[in-house]
Formats: structure tokens, sequence, C-alpha cells
């Protein structure tokens, strides 16, 4: 009998989680410096720091309890040819899929944990799931139950190394916290200080709400339209998605022509000026990071309860990470939801060559249906529901050049 376990890609295979901490750590500090001062100084500084040391602390994936579920096919079982050095050769058999729920991170998948030399985990990670593939020549009394419980266990092991990594992660950030806390506080104290020596009144400085103001003036609330015809859901009509979707490119072209005002800020504080906007404009009805299906998404558009814009933000880094967005979108969108946005901010490749990969790999994803607009630098697709082939979804992807 022959067995293949090979499939699927070399897990925790990449950098280990000190440089993604490095990335969190930065964030946080972020945050702290972004704070309202009153709310800075009239919060407890361990309750604060804990708090934000947990929303910034890693999660890593964690393995249901629950039986993984299992499908077969027909396919190729790949081996060794011992009679060439290096030679590889394949046969016909039966191919198996082993799926296994997780709650967490699921990019952590390819950090490799201290003390691993060499990874021997395989597997593919899709959505809430991670695939194992293992496959046979013959069905013959093959017992498989040990060979996937090994790969299993193997993928548990490296993820339970991982979570001691992550509480002595979460105990630095912690500290990190606290440190930058005091700090704010002892540099608002010394700008306290001046400004009384001087007599003017202290504001909150941000150059970046200036450069937006200039661009934008004053916001008024509005009321979005909703359609009601033909006997469908409510749907945002095109005017206004089409509203939104000008706004944020308005916004963004600020962002490419300063580019030094933003160049420090991670996916969330480029989501949050979004928000601000967004919100002056649909009377408070948008929101960042909330449970929507089956996850959270950066940008939600409510009306009267009802969801009718939804975007993803996210820095470019590379075709599978924007494939892994398309996944992640298409996840948080009901039945209900119409229509979609995502927002790719690119940093440091070529712009030209950052839009073609995104133009090729929507095309090539599963769920896409068609093309109905291509520009230099935005697409619009139709892709269908993960949940309902006979449900459209229209997707807009924009990409902007904000260099750090």
């Amino acid at each position: 009998m022959i067995l293949d376990v090979d499939g699927g890609d070399i897990l925790f295979d990449c950098d280990g989680l000190g440089a993604i901490a490095d990335q969190r750590r930065e964030a946080l500090r972020a945050k702290i410096r972004d704070l309202p001062t009153e709310t800075l100084m009239k919060t407890n500084e361990c309750e604060l720091a804990s708090s934000l040391a947990d929303k910034y602390n890693l999660a890593v994936p964690r393995l249901s309890g629950d039986t993984p579920s299992i499908s077969s096919e027909r396919g190729d079982v790949y081996f060794a040819d011992e009679t060439q050095f290096g030679g590889v050769g394949s046969t016909e058999g039966t191919v198996f899929w082993i799926a296994s729920e997780f709650e967490g991170d699921g990019s952590l998948f390819q950090a490799r944990p201290e003390g691993v030399p060499q990874p021997q985990c395989r597997g593919l990670v899709r959505g809430n799931s991670v695939l194992l593939r293992v496959a046979v020549d013959d069905l013959k009394g093959v017992d498989l139950k040990p060979v996937i419980g090994q790969m299993l266990d193997d993928i548990r092991s490296n993820l339970e190394q991982l979570c001691r990594e992550k509480e002595e992660i979460r105990k630095n950030l912690e500290l990190h916290a606290i440190e930058a806390i005091q700090e704010r506080k002892s540099h608002q104290a010394d700008i306290k200080r001046v400004v009384e020596s001087l007599g003017f009144t202290a504001r909150e400085p941000s150059e970046i709400w200036a450069l937006l103001q200039s661009e934008f003036g004053n916001v008024k609330g509005r009321r979005l339209l909703l359609d009601e015809t033909n006997g469908r859901s409510p749907e945002l009509v095109q005017e206004d998605y089409s509203e939104i979707l000008r706004v944020i490119r308005r916004m963004t072209l600020v962002m490419e022509r300063s580019p030094a005002a933003f160049r420090r800020l991670k996916e969330e504080h480029l989501r949050d000026l979004y928000l601000v906007f967004l919100n002056g404009m649909y009377d408070g009805g948008a929101t960042g990071e909330t449970f929507n299906c089956n996850g959270k998404t950066d940008i939600l558009v409510r009306d009267g309860g009802l969801n009718i814009f939804i975007a993803e933000c996210k820095i470019w880094r590379g075709e599978k990470k924007y494939v892994d967005t398309v996944d992640q979108i298409m996840r948080y969108l009901t039945v209900r939801d119409g229509k979609a946005a995502i927002i790719v901010f690119n940093r440091n490749e070529r712009f030209s060559e950052v839009c073609k990969k995104i133009g090729n790999a929507s095309k090539m994803h599963p769920l896409h249906k068609s093309s109905i607009r291509e520009d230099e630098d935005e697409f619009q697709y139709l892709f269908i529901h993960k949940d309902d082939p006979g449900r459209e979804i229209l997707m807009t992807v924009m990409i902007f050049n904000v260099p750090s």
C-alpha cells in the first residue's frame, strides 16, 4: 500500500511570533498615543494596560473539540521513485480530505514555534478550517485513524507551544502598555505646564484630521435610500453605494498626496479614518470590527438594523493574503448582504504590479462570476454568495498607494 500525506502547504514554516508581536506592540503604542487626553488621565493605568494587552494579544488557533469531517475523491497518490535519485512517481487512488475547524487567527498556522527546527505538518488553511490530505492507492485493510490522529496531534503540539509563547507576549504587551501610558501622561503634564505658562487654551492636535477636514469640510448626516422593489430584501441603491465609494476614494487620495502623515498608521487606524466621515454622513450607522455572520468586519454601515455596506481594509502583503481577504469578507456576508468592498493599501511594491496581481487573483477566485469594470486601480466584480449560488455580491476592489 502507498500512503501519501504530503499534500498541502508546510505549516509552521515562517517567522516566529516575535515579528508579529513587534507589530502588535507598535499598534498598541499608537493606540495609546491616539487616546483622548481626558480618557487617558482618568483611567486606571493597570486596568487600561491589561485591557489593551488583551486586545492586541495574538489569537493563536485552537482546534475544535468536535470530530473532524471527512470527504473522499479519486485522485493521484504520489510516492518517491526509489529507482531514481530525486525522482517521484504517482498512481491513481483515493484522496481523503479531513477538515478540522478551529478558533483564532488562521494566519498563525504559518508561525514557527520556538525549538521546532524543521516543521513536518502539512495542510491547507481555508476559512476557519484546516484541511489535511491523505491519499492511498489501495483501500483493502487500510487503517487511517492512527495516521490522521498523528497529523492532528502534531498540529496541536505546535499550537500548544505557540500558546505558551503567546502568554509571555501578553505579559510583555502589558508592560509596554504601562510604559507607554506613563510616557504619554508625563508628556501631557509637560504640555499642560507649558500651555499654562503661556496662558493659551489647550486643544487636541490632529494633523490627519486637519488634512481630511480641509479636503471635505463639514459633512451633513443623510438618510440612506433603500430599494424594496421586486419583493427583494432592502438593499442600498447604487447611488448610495457609489457615494460611499466616492468618499473612500477621495479620503484615500488625501493619504496618497500626504504620505508622511499616514505612513505609520496600521490597518485599524486607517479604517478608523473612514469611520469618522461615514458616521457623519450616515447618522452614526458606520461601525468597525463589528460581528456579522462568521466574523468581525472592518467597516459595516447599517440603516434601520439592515446591513447595507461591508468593507475590509488591508495592507498589501501578497496574492495569498489578498485571496484570504476575499475569503474573509465572503464569510462575513449573509444572504441579505448584496454590496461590499475591499480597500487595499500598497506601501512597498510597484503599484502597477500590485494592481495586476489583484486583478488576476480576483478573476481566479472560485466565487467570481463576472467582471463589471476594470480600471487602472479600481475593479468591480460580481461574486456569487458562498451559501446561495443564486445570490450575487457586487464587490468593488480599490487599490491605493500609501508608501511607508
